[in-house]
């Protein structure tokens, strides 16, 4: 039967050194290891170099930029390249802080990772920490229309390096959230919009003008890619692997998430884990059980996956999608609503 779907998907491969954790390509904007060891320059690896200059006195550790929460920040001038007006867009950072200690520690609770915006946000992207909800999250602004939208995770290991990350679909007007690889929050943009922000990029800082007020991150910056496309989540950098000693991403057990969205319309991802070298079926099944899609049929390495299902050819109601993986089999139900 001949597909009725479009497959990305990806390893995230892990690799031994930092110059191959991942590369620049073609739709990326920006590049930052963080590997440097002195000085006050942040090197962009992608072919637009778009350095930043450090300021106050931010400290390499070897695993990247700590910041100490008090004037320190990178500053990335402007460049019409850093703003998402005309395409999609995808913000990836990796990163290490201690939540706890900043609830009691930040008097504004607030602090962005990284920002490039005009005034109050009233045009700009960002992602951010509110620190006393422990909540992470993004923002995407065109002046009139604002996406803001986060998790909150149940736990967070203040000793291990996240991932947080957002994408944004301009032609579904879409923002997904991502925190440690796995999507968490949808927002949708009822228009075209224009985000065209004039300032300079910031890591590490943020500037409220109406109070006015600034605040300042605290913690471990080690990779920042942005990239001009909405990256599937297995395309995503993937250098917390490394920094957490090889205990962060590779699965240790066989897992099927839940499809994200649901309901759907018409496109929706999959993820699944796989702690060994296995043989990987996984299928889309209607209600009575007839087979409509095979999503992925072939062998697959120790690793964490994403799939996107486009089920644009198929009438509205409840989907089944059934993963094997050796012996072990699951299967969840989703629903399409056209």
């Amino acid at each position: 039967m001949k597909p009725l779907i479009s497959i990305l998907f990806s390893i995230l491969f892990i690799s031994t050194t930092f110059g191959q954790i991942f590369q620049s390509d073609s739709n990326t904007v920006v590049l930052y290891h963080f590997d440097e060891t002195q000085g006050n320059i942040l090197h962009d690896y992608s072919e637009n170099h778009f350095d930043g200059i450090l300021h106050g006195n931010p400290t390499w550790t070897g695993q990247g930029l700590f910041f100490h929460g008090d004037s320190d920040y990178v500053e990335v001038a402007h460049r019409p390249a850093l703003n998402p007006n005309l395409d999609s867009w995808t913000v990836e950072v990796i990163f290490k802080t201690n939540m706890d200690s900043l609830v009691n520690q930040n008097t504004n609770f607030s602090s962005f990772l990284i920002s490039k915006n005009t005034g109050d946000f009233i045009n700009g992207y960002g992602i951010a920490f509110d620190w006393q909800s422990r909540n992470v999250y993004s923002l995407l602004d065109d002046s009139i229309h604002s996406l803001v939208g986060g998790y909150q995770p149940t736990t967070f290991d203040d000793t291990l390096y996240h991932q947080v990350a957002f994408t944004y679909i301009r032609s579904q007007n879409r923002r997904t959230f991502y925190f440690d690889y796995f999507p968490k929050a949808d927002a949708f943009f009822g228009q075209l919009v224009t985000i065209n922000p004039s300032n300079n990029l910031l890591i590490g800082k943020y500037i409220q003008s109406s109070v006015p007020s600034t605040s300042y991150y605290w913690g471990t910056i080690d990779e920042i890619r942005i990239s001009n496309i909405a990256r599937d989540p297995g395309q995503f950098i993937t250098a917390v692997e490394q920094q957490n000693g090889g205990s962060n991403i590779l699965p240790s057990n066989f897992s099927l998430k839940q499809n994200y969205p649901n309901p759907f319309n018409p496109t929706t991802t999959i993820q699944y884990s796989i702690p060994q070298h296995s043989n990987v079926t996984l299928k889309v099944y209607d209600i009575l059980g007839n087979e409509v899609a095979t999503l992925v049929n072939e062998e697959k390495e120790r690793g964490i996956y994403s799939v996107s299902f486009d089920a644009s050819q198929l009438s509205s109601g409840m989907y089944l999608y059934r993963l094997q993986a050796g012996s072990f089999i699951e299967t969840k139900k989703m629903i399409l609503v056209k």
